[in-house]
């Protein structure tokens, strides 16, 4: 009898204990770790702040003009071309693909008006069950402003991220009446789609 296995590097999200040493990290430690990054004097002043302390979920409505069945979520002034095509390297989750800073969303229909709800969350809220479609995958987001992106043109910013900039995870939920969007900052997790999406992550 043979046995093979196949090693997978762990996510930061599977390390126990990581996301509770992150908030332990002292001011120091930060200064010298941003330095170390290509940030010497600290994070740049149109870097949106980290409020998790005190941020609020926040709830947006939109209407999206739906052309080709897709829209896109982007760092403020990320190029299109940074997502579609879909590159090869970007990580998927049925409903989304990502790279850093952009991620493609498939919408239930290819062309017409989208009704779309965001949400902007200091933890995870939970998926909504009542939606047939869902999925989620991890994406970092540079500044922490981001903005919504019609393949028809028009660019509609949302709120600064409540963690500020870093990784984030994106939970897309789908119906043919209308889609949920939910944001919260998470360490880098792999990506989930229904049949493991029976709870919080």
């Amino acid at each position: 009898m043979a046995v093979v296995s196949r090693y997978e590097r762990p996510e930061p999200g599977d390390v126990p204990g990581l996301a509770d040493r992150a908030r332990q990290v002292t001011d120091a430690e930060l200064a010298e770790y941003l330095a170390g990054h290509g940030f010497p004097d600290g994070i740049p002043e149109d870097f949106a702040p980290d409020r998790l302390a005190t941020a609020e979920t926040e709830r947006l409505d939109f209407v999206l003009r739906v052309r080709a069945g897709q829209f896109m979520l982007l760092d403020r002034g990320r190029p299109l071309g940074d997502i579609l095509p879909v590159p090869p390297s970007a990580e998927s989750a049925d409903l989304i693909d990502a790279v850093p800073g952009a991620a493609l969303l498939w919408s239930p229909i290819d062309d017409g008006d989208l009704l779309l709800t965001v949400t902007l969350s200091p933890s995870d809220p939970g998926p909504d069950q009542s939606y047939p479609r869902i999925a989620e995958l991890s994406c970092r987001f540079h500044s922490g402003h981001v903005v919504l992106r019609e393949l028809a043109g028009r660019e509609l910013a949302l709120p600064p991220l409540p963690a500020g900039h870093g990784d984030y995870r994106i939970r897309f939920h789908t119906a043919d009446s209308g889609c949920l969007l939910q944001l919260w900052g998470q360490p880098r997790a792999k990506p989930r789609t229904p049949q493991g999406l029976d709870g919080p992550a």
